[in-house]
């Protein structure tokens, strides 16, 4: 079964090595927000948000929010197909 995008949530990318904040940012940008969005739903800066997703970007070894997006998506399937734990 896939995670859609309305259930992506930062526990569901628990097998990434990222930190807790660095999840809930990288589950909001799988689905579409803007670093403004995020700043806003997190109650932090959009700048706060960049430098957050500098971290991950380096962490995952992408270069782009788009990327990251597509290797957390790419897990997520790889992890569903590998069936429960």
């Amino acid at each position: 079964m896939k995670v859609s995008r309305v259930e992506l949530h930062s526990a569901d990318l628990v097998h990434l090595p990222v930190t807790e904040r660095e999840r809930e940012i990288l589950a909001l940008v799988a689905v579409g927000k803007t670093n403004g969005e995020i700043g806003t739903i997190l109650a932090i800066s959009a700048r706060t948000v960049q430098k957050h997703l500098e971290h991950i970007f380096q962490k995952l070894g992408v270069e782009s929010r788009t990327a990251a997006a597509v290797r957390v998506l790419g897990t997520l399937d790889a992890h569903d197909t590998a069936g429960p734990a």
